[in-house]
């Protein structure tokens, strides 16, 4: 829903407030248009790290705010920021003052994933003259995502009661609740809350995004698990990864059951955590093509490509020669030779090849994680395609690009090429292949 804030805006240290709107909306993100000026200087187009706000609906902090445009009329000076995050409930005067014990987030798709309602309508005969609703919350479920680090997911139902009528609305919500042992800047767990999003992406196939953020710092989360009454601050941001398109979808669509995996559920997080962490642009480049999954281009096709590589290049062995051994090779070559100036330098640019082809890699893949997927779609046909396509959309020359593929034929390339990623991917978190096969094949084929 979108929202306005209106009040009185100024930055930390100055005793000038000037009145203006702040409006958000998940689509556009943040807009503060103010009736003043902040800049210190007529040409002054740097961000505003903080900007502090006393509104209707209490303090605000805005985060890292872009200036947008500056017009006068009137005599009077209008300005407009961008601001990156919205902090409801907090004022501080530095980034440094911005730490959180603890923090709680909605999902998209979270519930959907997790698939355990506990409303019980007790209405046999669909009889409107009588009949009972029962909801009892389902036990928490706790996980691990690094050292000092503690989350689990819990269950609630809402209910309103205020409505025309007497008119009743209850619906369950799910929530991803994070802990640390000690405070964290309020990025490292825009972080955390990042990666979650991106495992859950992975294994329900639609792209998620938060919903709602809730940040706790030391004292506050004190408060909170003595079950005393706690003040916390609300985190509001444009979501790169939302668009009103990404779908709610059901169990039957998911990748991988959180039933299939509920024992191991814990032990998979932490995995994911630390694979996210020694190999996040990977990870990033084959969670990015959720975004718009039904689109595909040459790009989609190399950033799978690089994605792969980079995967083999952390997991695997990256040289086809034993270090020292490939080192006296090429000193031997070298010392054989007559060249000399240009001439070595070009000979030199020819011996820097120890690390093994994109089709080396491949094959080693295909080795490694073997699944009846990877058996049905990956060949030394996929091998070569991967190669001679690679190749041409990398130089474009006019030799190469006729053994490139392109349009569907390069889809169909990309996605097999996808599907040997993804399955090495959940290998490494310890999911078994007959968990996602069967989901493997409708996604991909």
């Amino acid at each position: 829903m979108p929202k306005e804030y209106n009040g009185q805006w100024s930055i930390p240290g100055s005793e000038i407030w000037f009145d203006g709107t702040l409006t958000y909306s998940i689509e556009k993100g943040g807009e503060l248009k103010l009736f003043g000026n902040l800049k210190e200087h007529f040409f002054d187009r740097s961000p505003k790290e903080i900007i502090l706000g006393k509104t209707n609906d209490g303090e605000i902090t805005l985060i890292n705010s872009y200036h947008r445009n500056t017009s006068s009329g009137n005599g009077i000076t209008t300005q407009r920021y961008e601001p990156s995050i919205i902090l409801e409930g907090i004022h501080v005067n530095s980034h440094s003052q911005l730490t959180f014990k603890s923090a709680l987030f909605r999902a998209h798709n979270l519930f959907q994933w997790i698939d355990n309602t506990s409303i019980d309508l007790l209405n046999p005969r669909n009889d409107c003259k009588k009949y009972s609703i029962k909801y009892e919350a389902p036990e928490n479920i706790p996980f691990s995502f690094g050292e000092e680090k503690r989350g689990f997911i819990s269950f609630d139902a809402p209910l309103i009661t205020n409505g025309v009528n007497n008119k009743i609305e209850m619906h369950e919500e799910t929530y991803v609740h994070l802990h640390y042992n000690q405070p964290l800047s309020y990025n490292s767990i825009l972080t955390d809350i990042s990666k979650f999003i991106n495992f859950l992406s992975l294994v329900t196939y639609e792209q998620s995004f938060p919903i709602s953020i809730i940040l706790i710092d030391k004292d506050q989360t004190l408060r909170k698990e003595e079950s005393k009454p706690y003040k916390s601050v609300r985190c509001i941001y444009k979501h790169t990864r939302y668009n009103k398109k990404h779908k709610i979808r059901d169990s039957w669509y998911h990748l991988i059951s959180f039933q299939d995996i509920s024992p191991k559920f814990s032990d998979i997080t932490n995995k994911w955590y630390d694979l996210h962490q020694e190999m996040e642009s990977e990870i990033l480049l084959l969670i990015n093509f959720l975004r718009h999954k039904y689109f595909f281009s040459e790009d989609r096709f190399m950033e799978c490509v690089r994605a792969i590589e980079s995967f083999h290049r952390i997991k695997h062995k990256n040289q086809k020669l034993d270090k020292n051994k490939y080192n006296k090779l090429v000193q031997q070559v070298k010392n054989n030779s007559n060249l000399s100036g240009e001439d070595m330098d070009w000979l030199n640019a020819k011996l820097m090849g120890n690390e093994p082809s994109l089709g080396m890699r491949l094959e080693e893949l295909k080795k490694s994680y073997y699944n009846d997927f990877i058996d049905k779609h990956i060949d030394h046909k996929v091998f070569t395609d991967a190669k001679n396509s690679r190749n041409y959309y990398t130089h474009f020359g006019k030799k190469a690009k006729k053994k490139a593929l392109q349009g569907a034929e390069l889809s169909n390339l990309t996605r097999k090429l996808r599907g040997l990623l993804i399955s090495a991917i959940l290998t490494e978190l310890g999911i078994e292949s007959k968990l996602f096969i069967e989901k493997l094949e409708y996604h991909l084929t």
